[in-house]
């Protein structure tokens, strides 16, 4: 059982520490953290019990402000053995003023920044049978998120959503300049240099509609729905390019959310993929389908990176 976690709020930041202890199906066969499992314990928590500060609901119904997701970014070490299973958790949530572009136009507006790190011991030998404990070292960073709400007014007309002054029950949190760049299509498209297209570089895309599984209470497509099937196809062109998958372990995913899926929605994913030496970098996007045309905007756009051992 997880034990209560601490929250408190340290020179204007929201913090909570607290643990964590991963399912079966969170860490792979070499015991590392899966990208599709850091939602949980990187984001759950702000919409839980951290709610006792931030009033998220509250706010929507006082100043009309909501939070949206706008991007997330899971980083993982992985090991040649992997972590056990028991996580100590840290998330910071911050109010931060960022240069955002819209319609051609930059303009400041407050933002939701959440990081997470995840931290376990090492394990240090193989365990004495599959399902037994095995020996474990010392605490280690097996993985940091990072996500970034947008604060919008959803029911304001066009042009009249941004938020530019802070929402009163956030008025605890000290506002801070962005750090480094604000995320974009056009930064996590780029390729750097030495990759090179791998055989199935340019692989068609592959055609699919969202249902009742992949839904969530808001009435969305849940996020990480969008990591199951990229993590999928991009198993599917690292096997067709002739690369060991048991030897590829995970190691950045970043998600750009543009809009919102639907059950019901026909998507287009299109997926290409690029190595460099032990390096794999996998680009891909997904297209909302409309009378058998794919939109050449992207509901929403992904960038994975592994490692071979």
């Amino acid at each position: 059982m997880n034990a209560v976690p601490e929250i408190s709020v340290e020179d204007g930041v929201l913090v909570r520490r607290g643990a964590h202890h991963v399912d079966v199906g969170d860490i792979d066969q070499n015991r590392n953290l899966k990208i599709r499992m850091f939602i949980g314990p990187g984001l759950r928590p702000v919409f839980e019990d951290m709610q006792s500060h931030l009033q998220f609901r509250q706010m929507g119904i006082d100043e009309g402000v909501a939070p949206g997701q706008y991007y997330q970014e899971f980083e993982a070490f992985p090991r040649p053995l992997g972590y056990d299973e028991a996580l100590r958790t840290e998330l910071r949530v911050s109010l931060q003023s960022a240069p955002v572009e819209s319609g051609g136009v930059v303009a400041e507006r407050f933002i939701i920044e959440t990081r997470g790190t995840l931290s376990s011991r090492v394990v240090t030998g193989a365990a004495p049978a599959v399902g037994f404990e095995p020996p474990l070292g010392d605490l280690a960073v097996a993985g940091r998120s990072r996500v970034i709400h947008m604060l919008t007014r959803p029911s304001g007309p066009p042009g009249e959503r941004a938020v530019t002054a802070i929402p009163r029950q956030l008025e605890f949190l000290k506002p801070r300049p962005f750090d480094g760049d604000f995320p974009t299509l056009e930064i996590l498209g780029r390729v750097p240099d030495g990759y090179t297209p791998a055989s199935s570089g340019d692989a068609k895309p592959v055609r699919g509609v969202w249902s009742i599984a992949n839904s969530d209470i808001f009435k969305h497509v849940h996020a990480r729905e969008y990591l199951y099937a990229m993590e999928n196809r991009m198993g599917a062109l690292t096997a067709d390019a002739g690369l060991p998958l048991a030897d590829l372990s995970p190691t950045r995913a970043q998600v750009i959310f543009r809009r919102p899926s639907l059950v019901g929605d026909r998507y287009e994913l299109r997926c290409s993929l690029y190595i460099q030496d032990r390096q794999v970098l996998a680009l891909g996007s997904f297209h909302t389908v409309v009378d058998d045309l794919a939109d050449d905007r992207p509901a929403c756009y992904l960038r994975f990176q592994s490692e071979r051992s």
